[in-house]
């Protein structure tokens, strides 16, 4: 079968999303947040489409004095249809509501620093781990009314613009990055796995070049994940990829076990 893309019907957004987060809502809408134009103005004001009456703005929920908000928000679903936010440039966490025209507020703070760049993750419903800038990470419930975040394991620092992909046993896998933007200094070819069953850590793979801003992470499924791209704009303008099959998809004798 094939795809056709096209123009939705329904209208377009009003404010540019450039750099912006999308999130798939419990009810079928879709939230768009942050980002910004092509003149660099960020846009705080959130808005949801909905496939019968298009998009709507999210006016009571303009994201005011919410740091780093035109680069990449951190954001989740919990189970109880709220959307928790933290800064990416900060310490700050929010919850936004949805319905209607929306609702904001700061809930606290997290314990650690991380910038937007590092990698986050929700590995099970309403548990979200986020690696922190010198490879701490940390884990929180996010449905409890002020999520409470605790470090569990120690990764490598250098992982800016890396990401993180969860594997088919559960386990998650950190991939790709380096010490800074667009930078090949201490550039990451390990591919590190987190157990969050024992919080052990270790080294599943090391891949054939440096996967740095732009690259991706993805889960395949036959259980696989694919790791690809990475480096435009420069140093590097990697069009290749590789496939990473995880040792829990083999038997004790080495050949792939039927699942």
């Amino acid at each position: 079968s094939s795809e056709t893309i096209r123009d939705a019907d329904q209208g377009e957004m009003e404010y540019a999303r450039w750099y912006g987060v999308t999130l798939n809502l419990p009810n079928g809408e879709i939230l768009h947040l942050g980002g910004r134009d092509e003149n660099r103005s960020v846009s705080p004001t959130p808005e949801v489409f909905n496939a019968e009456t298009g998009f709507r703005s999210l006016d009571d929920a303009t994201m005011v004095n919410f740091g780093g908000l035109a680069y990449f928000p951190h954001a989740w679903v919990n189970s109880k249809g709220d959307v928790i936010l933290l800064e990416p440039s900060g310490r700050e966490m929010y919850r936004m509501t949805t319905e209607g025209t929306g609702t904001y507020e700061k809930i606290g703070e997290y314990p650690f620093v991380s910038n937007a760049h590092m990698p986050s993750i929700m590995y099970e419903q309403d548990m979200v781990a986020r690696m922190a800038n010198d490879g701490g990470l940390w884990v929180a419930n996010i449905a409890e009314d002020v999520p409470t975040w605790t470090r569990v394991a120690q990764m490598d620092k250098d992982r800016y613009d890396g990401g993180m992909v969860m594997l088919a046993d559960g386990r998650i896998a950190v991939a790709g990055g380096s010490e800074g933007f667009l930078s090949l200094n201490n550039a990451n070819k390990t591919i590190e796995v987190w157990d969050p069953r024992d919080n052990s850590v270790e080294i599943l793979a090391e891949g054939a070049i440096e996967r740095l801003y732009h690259a991706s992470e993805i889960l395949l499924p036959d259980g696989t994940i694919f790791v690809g791209g990475g480096g435009a704009t420069g140093p590097l303008n990697n069009t290749s990829f590789a496939i990473i099959a995880a040792d829990c998809l083999y038997d004790e004798a080495g050949a792939r076990a039927n699942r």
